[in-house]
């Protein structure tokens, strides 16, 4: 948690200015609070203010733009815009030139003599002290008539510079100066129409007495709009005795509310020692977690070591024979997997249609034998207590056949539907357990996501949104609509069909009949992962039809601050010494890697470091150049891959040029910008050349520039804080709400013939 005495100070509020203000929706939240208050006070307060021509104060007015606001409802002559950031101030008065602006601090108490307004006005600044009725009687020394306050209200947020939490038990109804809590509303502001805060916000007007007594309201024209005000202290009677100045009972008030402040303040001193406890007992779970994640190293290194060992090669036989006679369909099926992976490429290439039709006839059979946690769910099960429960999430969305969710790369397919379960989806993730997924069931494999192998049932599932992928040869026009659509259908455009990418001419056909069926009408929507891409299918299907949605980067993942702590292989670790430089990339070695522009670069750079990190895809390894400055670390399980990739100086992406580079977007490049390291690419990378901040070159000589224009600028705060922005713009939860048209056309029924 930031400190308060780092938060309340020019330097703290000048940098925030100067920086990051205006990408974190200040200009936007000071407007939207302004708003909410000026709409939500009562009606008689403006008709007093401009009978009277009474200035009005907003202090800690920021950028001036929820002063602007207010000058919707009082004239802009009578308003003053007051704040103690001199950035602050000067960014106002040059964005609203007809509004008067100061550069104050009225915390200071020298300046108490000054001229007086009539009413302050304050939009939530108060919660930002540990004190803030102290700050608040201060304050009120500045004017004579009323103070206006916008708060939050029962906020549970826990945002960091937030160190007060306003609710029914510790707002005063009388301030040390007597001053009396008039009129008081709570707004929930997750009703209001492009809302900028998810919890409710209290609007509050204390008086001085004397001028309450000169205006002659009644009753009725004050309120205190909080249901647990009315509970506790019978508000009604105790307003009524407040308007007819029975001073008596407001002092009594006065003293019990003191005691409940000071009660308060004990209260919370025993959650400052409860915070230092968790704060220790967090430092504990971490670093036991870093022994772990050690461990988790150790061990895979051993096991790697064991199984490259001469007795784990000579041991094989013995162990195959074991697991043939328990259980023959899962011997033969390993066996199957094990030659297939070690074929030559042409030949894995022309067995891509005979391998998913032994997956099809077989797997299942593999499964309901052998393969499954006990508990995995069956389908009575889930439908009981996941699907019967429905009502509860934004809606379902089954991802049909595409890659299995234990994968060495952490794919699209996989971020999509973890982030989609984030935001209140409920998610099935089909699986036909190629990889090793081995569920028998429903297994809940992140929040609301439920990876099954029982595609029979759910395909009965109506009023569901379906997503199958260009790139998925398990799926064909006739499966997916076998059963009909049984809600809405979507076509995910992610790769240009290529042999490179897509194998035999068996499975390009496969393919091409999927995109085929896309642009037919029983595909809703297009989902297009490329600006190429989705120009191809524009053309196709209609603007109407097509939704672009890129790759995208997990930035909780890649931020945790635990990577940076992990310990690290002694080869990595000796390898970083020996290069100042280091530059590395993270992928699968496959076919549309530039392996000539790779070996020439590495002879060309022996001042740098090359670090590759990925599975081998079709041969890739072989084609990496076998030099000193070249690490080869394997794969790296996705859980600790920040780790590694924090070792590099800049990143590389450096795809061959032609039709696969114009049309992908590479989610390395958005896991790069986390990571806030220089990105260099291949010229032809359109989707990564499209941001200022990425390098590229088309050929050995350009690169190498462009690897130097990155090492120089790698530790520049300013552009590092540009990646880490375009990393937040490019969220996998951000790419997720996108889907949100989908789901809302399948409720409002925009749907086709066959829908049900």
């Amino acid at each position: 948690m930031v400190e308060s005495f780092d938060i309340n100070t020019n330097d703290y509020w000048n940098k925030r200015f100067e920086d990051n203000w205006e990408s974190c929706d200040g200009p936007a939240q000071s407007r939207f609070f302004s708003k909410i208050a000026m709409k939500n006070l009562p009606t008689w307060l403006f008709e007093v203010i401009k009978k009277h021509d009474l200035t009005v104060v907003d202090w800690g007015c920021a950028q001036g733009d929820g002063t602007d606001e207010l000058g919707k409802y009082i004239p802009c002559e009578q308003i003053t815009g007051v704040d103690f950031s001199q950035v602050a101030i000067q960014q106002a008065s040059q964005r609203y030139s007809n509004i008067r602006f100061e550069n104050e601090n009225w915390l200071v108490s020298e300046i108490y003599d000054r001229k007086k307004n009539d009413i302050l006005f304050s939009s939530n600044t108060l919660e930002h002290f540990y004190n803030p009725f102290d700050i608040l009687n201060v304050l009120s020394k500045h004017v004579t008539k009323a103070i206006i306050l916008a708060i939050p209200y029962n906020d549970d947020l826990l945002i960091s510079e937030h160190f007060f939490r306003f609710d029914a038990s510790n707002i005063p109804l009388i301030l040390e100066n007597g001053w009396t809590l008039l009129w008081a509303k709570v707004v929930d502001c997750k009703k209001e129409e492009n809302t900028q805060w998810p919890a409710e916000q209290i609007i509050l007007l204390y008086v001085d007495n004397t001028w309450l007594s000169s205006l002659g309201l009644c009753l009725k024209q004050a309120e205190i709009n909080c249901t647990d005000y009315y509970n506790q202290l019978n508000q009604a009677k105790k307003l009524e005795q407040i308007l007819t100045n029975s001073i008596d009972l407001v002092e009594q008030e006065r003293d019990s509310i003191k005691l409940e402040y000071a009660a308060a303040k004990q209260e919370r001193d025993s959650i400052k020692l409860e915070y230092t406890a968790a704060k220790q007992e967090y430092h504990s779970l971490e670093k036991t977690t870093l022994e772990y994640l050690n461990k988790i190293q150790v061990l895979e290194k051993n096991l790697v070591d064991i199984k490259s060992s001469k007795s784990w090669l000579l041991t094989r036989p013995f162990r195959f024979t074991r697991i043939f006679i328990n259980n023959p369909i899962v011997a033969l099926y390993q066996l199957a997997k094990f030659i297939y992976w070690r074929l030559p490429l042409p030949f894995r290439q022309s067995l891509h249609g005979v391998k998913d039709k032994v997956t099809r006839q077989f797997k299942g059979k593999i499964v309901a034998q052998s393969v499954g946690d006990k508990a995995d769910l069956s389908w009575d099960d889930f439908a009981q207590n996941v699907l019967l429960n429905r009502n509860n999430y934004k809606g379902v969305f089954v991802q049909e056949l595409v890659i299995d969710w234990n994968v060495p790369l952490y794919q699209r397919p996989q971020h999509l539907a973890t982030a989609l379960g984030r935001l209140g989806y409920l998610v099935i993730y089909k699986t036909d357990n190629w990889a090793g997924d081995n569920v028998n069931g429903f297994r809940e494999v992140e929040k609301n996501v439920w990876l099954t192998n029982q595609i029979h049932h759910v395909d009965t599932i109506n009023g569901v949104v379906r997503s199958f992928y260009s790139t998925a040869y398990a799926n064909t026009p006739q499966t997916l609509l076998k059963n009909d659509k049984r809600g809405m259908l979507i076509y995910e455009y992610i790769d240009h069909i290529d042999p490179q990418i897509s194998g035999d001419a068996e499975n390009i056909q496969r393919l091409l009949a999927l995109k085929d069926l896309a642009c037919t009408s029983d595909v809703d929507f297009v989902v297009a992962s490329a600006r190429k891409l989705e120009e191809e299918m524009v053309s196709l299907v209609g603007k109407t039809k097509v939704i672009s949605i890129p790759n995208g980067v997990d930035t909780r993942h890649y931020r945790n601050p635990i990577h940076k702590k992990m310990p690290l292989p002694d080869n990595v670790v000796q390898f970083r010494k020996k290069y100042t430089n280091i530059v590395g990339y993270f992928g699968a070695l496959a076919p549309w890697l530039w392996y000539d522009l790779i070996n020439d670069l590495v002879k060309s750079r022996p001042d740098l470091g090359f670090v590759f990190i990925g599975p081998d895809y079709y041969g890739g390894l072989a084609k990496l150049p076998k030099a000193e400055n070249v690490l080869y670390l394997g794969v790296v399980d996705y859980k600790i891959l920040p780790a590694y990739a924090h070792t590099f100086d800049v990143c590389f992406i450096p795809f061959a040029l032609g039709e696969i580079a114009k049309t992908t977007s590479p989610l390395k490049l958005f896991e790069y910008f986390a990571l806030m390291k220089p990105v260099v690419v291949t010229s032809d990378m359109q989707e990564c050349i499209q941001f200022q901040e990425v390098f590229s070159g088309g050929d050995v000589s350009s690169i190498s520039q462009a690897i130097d224009k990155a090492i120089v600028i790698k530790k520049d705060h300013e552009f590092c804080q540009k990646l880490s922005n375009l990393a937040d713009q490019n969220d996998w939860d951000k790419r997720a709400q996108e889907l949100d048209v989908v789901f809302q056309a399948l409720k409002d029924g925009i749907l086709s013939e066959n829908r049900n």
